[in-house]
């Protein structure tokens, strides 16, 4: 409930202000009433006409502000008395309004005015954020000033939706006697002003749907970026783990490699030796087969010689057998082949 200070406070923008007071809710038009005194006129006037362009509001209720000529001269208890006389005399006409309470979550307004089968003089949405940091609607209040439409409301037999009457308020319709046609623009600008708030409202509730779903999409994308960094860099590991175990083999197959090198590097050397000592042998053999070769042709040549010399022989031991003895022949005859055997041998 706002206090003389509350008021006060949101007064002394427009000025310096001397004296504020706040008088009790009117038995018949259940409403407050109060008045400001500035320290000047100027900062009062200030006020009243930036209230007739933008109309202010304190703790969610809408000022009627007005100017109180010639209060300056009267004592306080005269002017409250002026002020509640003028308050009441505006209070001629009254209206019932019905504030009805809607859960459920609802998509649109579309939706809701199809529910309800008629459109509301007023919907106010109960909105939450969700876990992703959208804004959901999760029920409203709507306005109404007439009974039997709320009735036929509640009555309905659609479950899409719980509803009940949670408020009924009665309020003043104002006739403005000495200024009938300042309140008639005062009604078409608050119209326009409503109807521009209404008009950005709905297109910031359409932006802010577009940034949820946009949201939801880049949540989406982020879900499958982060499944596909989480694959490539599990496919990353492994392949890293192949490459150390490649490269380990080829340090293994490097070094089986260097080895072999080694020893074959060795047996080359070996052969190379063994080669260059077969070589000499192959050399010395041939030496030998080859003076073996002339030995063996001068063995044959003298065989041949002693061959034809003991042929030779044979012959003259022949003739000199038939002129000699026979023990004596023999004798020379078996000292003769003694002698070639042991040339032979």
């Amino acid at each position: 409930m706002t206090t003389e200070h509350d008021l006060e406070r949101f007064c002394a923008r427009f000025g310096n202000v001397i004296e504020c007071t706040i008088f009790p809710v009117d038995e018949i038009s259940r409403k407050r009433s109060g008045y400001v005194k500035f320290a000047s006129c100027h900062s009062a006037e200030k006020m009243y006409h930036q209230s007739r362009d933008t109309p202010f509001s304190i703790d969610q209720s809408t000022l009627d502000i007005e100017l109180g000529r010639g209060a300056s001269n009267l004592s306080t208890d005269e002017h409250k008395k002026k002020i509640l006389t003028i308050f009441n005399k505006k209070s001629s006409h009254s209206s019932t309004t019905y504030i009805l309470h809607i859960e459920g979550q609802i998509t649109n307004n579309e939706e809701l005015i199809e529910y309800l089968k008629s459109k509301p003089l007023s919907i106010k949405f109960i909105e939450q954020v969700d876990d992703n940091g959208g804004i959901v609607k999760m029920g409203a209040q709507v306005t109404y000033n007439d009974k039997e439409l709320v009735d036929r409301i509640l009555e309905q037999k659609d479950e899409r939706y719980k509803t009940k009457l949670v408020a009924t308020k009665t309020s003043n319709k104002r006739e403005h006697e000495s200024q009938p046609s300042l309140y008639a623009k005062r009604s078409k600008l608050s119209q326009s002003i409503h109807s521009s708030i209404d008009f950005h409202l709905r297109s910031i509730t359409k932006l802010t749907r577009d940034l949820h779903e946009e949201n939801e999409h880049l949540q989406n994308d982020k879900s499958v970026l982060k499944t596909n960094v989480r694959e490539q860099t599990s496919k990353i590991k492994q392949m890293e783990a192949e490459t150390a175990d490649l490269i380990e083999s080829s340090n293994k197959a490097h070094c089986i490699a260097k080895c072999i090198a080694e020893k074959y590097k060795l047996r080359e050397e070996e052969y190379q030796k063994h080669s260059d000592n077969s070589n000499k042998v192959i050399l010395e053999l041939e030496t030998l087969l080859k003076t073996t070769n002339e030995h063996f042709s001068k063995a044959k040549e003298e065989i041949q010689y002693l061959t034809n010399q003991v042929a030779s022989l044979k012959r003259q031991l022949e003739e000199s057998t038939n002129r000699q003895s026979p023990s004596i022949r023999e004798y020379e005859i078996e000292q003769f082949f003694l002698a070639v055997e042991q040339y032979l041998t």
